[in-house]
């Protein structure tokens, strides 16, 4: 398995696969992701799918003789609308090139190093021609974890274990059969310094959605509350279109620099 039994808990929560809990970012980050998706393939696979919200937009957008997803998490599946199977990413239950197009978003800087390489073989086993690929962008790991107040191990609050920039993703599949033909970072902002102290301590409080890999540790009774705050908050992303004054005022006072949210890549098979 590529995760600890404490980490399948929390993705098995139904409240986190609500479609409101979801960002104004997350949805324009599935826009541009099924724009990277080769136009001439008629099959796809979406690894780790989640709550199927990218499959909906590809199945939406185009026909396809056969789309599917795939996840560890039942929570999640019941949401999905198109054909969907539980399966583990390490150990993926189809034939050899069985799709022409895998998409894998947001799961494999998840991976343990245990388990990653084996993640890696998977995605390039079932794809035929292409493989698309996103996470975030440089993240620092150890600077954005977590500790628990019970046992006080420290950990990134979303399990986060890999870190990827330009190089890391041109490298990925290059013992795999696949080469990239697209390495492109996604929804830029500016990060000054009063953002990088407000997310540090934010990180850094113990977050009600997550468990300790270790101990077990949860505020799961305080967890919906949070969850209700969220998709509340998620609505207003997507209404405002622009940020408050306050915000507007200090992105022109303190100095800041161009980051970027996420790094997506495609892959095409070598011939």
């Amino acid at each position: 398995m590529s995760s600890n039994l404490f980490e399948e808990q929390v993705y098995e929560i139904d409240e986190i696969w609500d479609p409101e809990w979801f960002s104004q970012g997350d949805h324009e980050r599935f826009a541009t992701l099924g724009k990277l998706v080769p136009e001439d393939s008629e099959t796809l696979l979406d690894v780790g799918c989640g709550n199927g919200l990218f499959l909906s937009s590809l199945a939406n957008a185009r026909e396809w003789k056969r789309i599917c997803g795939c996840d560890r998490s039942k929570a999640a599946l019941s949401h999905v609308t198109v054909e969907n199977h539980r399966a583990d990413i390490v150990n993926l239950p189809f034939y050899e090139n069985e799709f022409e197009v895998v998409s894998c978003q947001e799961v494999i800087e998840h991976l343990p190093s245990v388990s990653f390489e084996s993640a890696l073989d998977e995605l390039a086993r079932v794809a035929e021609k292409a493989i698309v690929i996103s996470v975030p962008y440089a993240e620092d790991i150890r600077s954005n974890q977590t500790e628990c107040p019970s046992c006080f191990t420290r950990f990134h609050p979303d399990f986060h274990m890999q870190s990827f920039d330009e190089d890391a993703m041109n490298r990925l599949f290059a013992s795999r059969g696949f080469r990239p033909v697209l390495v492109e970072k996604l929804a830029p902002f500016d990060v000054s310094r009063h953002f990088q102290f407000m997310k540090r301590f934010h990180t850094k409080t113990f977050q009600k959605f997550t468990i300790c890999p270790v101990c077990g540790f949860n505020q799961n009774d305080e967890l919906k509350d949070e969850l209700t705050v969220r998709a509340e908050n998620a609505q207003s992303e997507r209404k405002e279109l622009r940020p408050p004054l306050s915000e507007r005022f200090k992105r022109l006072v303190i100095p800041s620099y161009k980051c970027y949210r996420w790094i997506a890549a495609v892959y095409r098979a070598q011939s």
